[in-house]
């Protein structure tokens, strides 16, 4: 009975009871019964329950902390993945674009280059062409000189050739002078068609048919005799032969060649 305990010994009894309830790191409340008393007194402690409030968040912190602190870590991975990501996308798209204008440059190259290849070849065969055309004209100019000195040994006088004539050293420069020509024809690739009378066939594209004649014993379409040397430059024909062309002779068998 509490009337019967003197006053100090409750005053220790309730300064026990506080020391024990702030010892209890978790109570909330505690139910203390009172010596010699049926009732019962429910105690809280505000400081107990502040310092229970601080534990529990200081505890909930120190677990969520590293939670959040991963979070952290992944949301700032995550976001310097996407930052590389962007860049290797821009990269990605520059690479491209410069390998665009690369294949347009590499095509403006090879078509630069195959231009310059043209016009360098037009311009070389344009030389080339300017170049045979000069000596083809030089040349044909040259041929009526040719034909000159060619005439005039084949009409020479027999007497005139004798070595005891006068007139032997002029024939004999004469000579020399038209064979110094032909091997200044012949550097220069003028040569003298090769033709052997009787016995050459007639062919439209090295010689020009003046007349035709009926040459005993002789087919048609051989070259009885020349009129005028036919020349050439560099094989091709410089100037065609003018010569005379045999009909068949009659007398000739049917089967004769």
């Amino acid at each position: 009975n509490s009337r019967n305990i003197p006053y100090s010994q409750m005053r220790c009894a309730t300064r026990g009871l506080t020391a024990l309830a702030r010892s209890v790191s978790k109570s909330q409340w505690e139910t203390f019964a009172l010596a010699g008393s049926g009732r019962q007194v429910r105690w809280c402690s505000d400081k107990q329950q502040a310092a229970d409030k601080q534990a529990a968040e200081a505890e909930t912190e120190t677990k969520d902390a590293p939670k959040e602190a991963e979070e952290d870590h992944l949301a700032d991975t995550k976001t310097l993945l996407e930052e590389r990501e962007a860049h290797i996308s821009n990269l990605e798209t520059a690479n491209e674009s410069l390998e665009e204008q690369l294949k347009e440059l590499k095509n403006a190259y090879l078509t630069c280059k195959a231009d310059q290849e043209n016009t360098r070849r037009i311009a070389q065969r344009d030389i080339d062409n300017a170049k045979k055309r000069a000596l083809k004209n030089f040349a044909k100019d040259l041929l009526e000189v040719v034909d000159n000195f060619e005439r005039s040994v084949k009409n020479t006088p027999e007497d005139v050739k004798a070595e005891d004539s006068p007139l032997f050293p002029l024939f004999q420069g004469v000579q020399m002078t038209e064979n110094i020509l032909f091997k200044v024809l012949r550097k220069h690739g003028v040569e003298k068609m090769d033709i052997t009378v009787r016995e050459t066939e007639f062919d439209a594209n090295w010689h020009d048919a003046i007349t035709q004649v009926v040459v005993e014993g002789l087919r048609e379409e051989l070259i009885s005799d020349v009129l005028k040397t036919g020349f050439t430059l560099n094989g091709e024909v410089l100037r065609a032969a003018n010569v005379v062309v045999t009909l068949r002779d009659p007398a000739l068998p049917e089967d004769a060649e």
